[in-house]
């Protein structure tokens, strides 16, 4: 058997050579349509085309922690400003929750407990430091 090369032979395979009508797109009879294309344009994977505008990912929600633990903080601080022995506390504690409850205010993470903290930790400032003054003072 010898090999006579070039382009005219067939190929043992089947395949259409080179020029020729193939299988695949544009087949007649057979209408075809791109997988998942809905009007979108899309690149490889998934991906927009390269020039496209680019979306940025939806924001993730606010956490209610700093505006629960605000609340929390005033309300103990609140309640130990009350207590003699341990005025100080309540003073620090009260100013911690103030700072937080102005982070979940701005941040917008529970804003009923957020200005509630605001609220318990400005009443126990200023109920500790008048109890400072008063235990200064008085004995």
């Amino acid at each position: 058997m010898s090999y006579q090369g070039g382009f005219d032979q067939p190929d043992p395979f089947g395949a259409p050579q080179y020029g020729q009508q193939g299988y695949g797109y544009g087949q007649p009879g057979y209408p075809q349509q791109g997988y998942g294309q809905q009007g979108a344009v899309q690149g490889p994977y998934g991906q927009p085309p390269y020039g496209a505008p680019v979306q940025d990912p939806p924001l993730p929600e606010a956490s209610p922690t700093l505006g629960v633990v605000s609340m929390l903080l005033g309300l103990v601080s609140f309640i130990l400003a009350w207590i003699p022995a341990v005025v100080v506390g309540g003073l620090v504690l009260g100013i911690i929750s103030v700072v937080l409850a102005i982070l979940a205010v701005v941040k917008r993470s529970r804003p009923l407990f957020a200005w509630t903290g605001l609220a318990g930790g400005v009443l126990a400032a200023i109920v500790a430091t008048i109890g400072i003054i008063v235990l200064r003072y008085a004995g």
